[in-house]
């Protein structure tokens, strides 16, 4: 089911999370995050300590990780009631170059710089390289569930998604039009959040029960399913 969403401060979504039933999401202006249910109906605004331009569901500390654009590469820890509890430095700016992309996945933290995804722990130490890509693709955003991954990269102004599965890689051209803002997880699927204009921003499942491309990214289809979603 796709979801679309609008933040009543008129301004675009920088980044959008499902965690539990409900979807925050935060636009990297205002010091505050933009609670959604799962129709997209807005539902509450809470005050936050940052103006936060990336927002991550973490569902081992059911908690989630963010960052701003004035902190650089660090990353901060909030709590389930978005109240800053730690923080974290990943890379630096002089060797990998500005963070894009974190997502968590079992207690990990996945970095995504310009030409690599990098994974670290909690303290920011480092783990490992997770992708690498060769000369002249750019990473953008990752994601990891179970032994599934997606990454968004972009190669000659054109935007792919590459889908990693036991071994087994698969690619998704994004229509030109869209802009893929994140991935974010939904009851074991992966869903990515896309922009197209400034206003709107739709959430469309990418992969469902181990299926990959699970939908039709044309705006056409986008539309259509949430014009026939019966919770708007």
């Amino acid at each position: 089911m796709n979801v679309c969403l609008t933040l009543p401060s008129r301004t675009a979504v920088r980044s959008a999370t499902f965690f539990g039933e409900e979807i925050a999401a935060v636009d990297g202006l205002n010091a505050r995050i933009f609670l959604f249910d799962s129709c997209g109906t807005c539902i509450e605004s809470v005050n936050s300590l940052r103006c936060y331009a990336l927002l991550r569901y973490d569902p081992v500390s059911n908690g989630f990780v963010a960052r701003c654009d004035t902190c650089g590469n660090r990353v901060f820890y909030l709590n389930c009631f978005f109240a800053e509890v730690g923080t974290a430095s990943l890379g630096s700016l002089a060797y990998e170059g500005p963070l894009y992309d974190v997502t968590m996945y079992d207690s990990r933290l996945y970095a995504t710089f310009e030409d690599r995804v990098i994974a670290y722990a909690r303290d920011g130490s480092p783990l490992c390289t997770v992708v690498r890509p060769r000369a002249g693709v750019a990473t953008r955003n990752y994601i990891r569930n179970g032994d599934e991954s997606l990454t968004h990269i972009v190669r000659d102004g054109q935007q792919y998604i590459v889908h990693s599965s036991e071994g087994c890689g698969s690619g998704l051209v994004i229509p030109r039009g869209l802009t893929l803002r994140n991935f974010t997880l939904r009851d074991g699927d992966i869903y990515g959040a896309f922009t197209s204009g400034y206003l709107y921003t739709y959430l469309v499942p990418l992969v469902v029960n181990g299926e990959f491309p699970a939908s039709d990214l044309s705006m056409c289809s986008i539309i259509d399913d949430i014009a026939g979603n019966c919770c708007n």
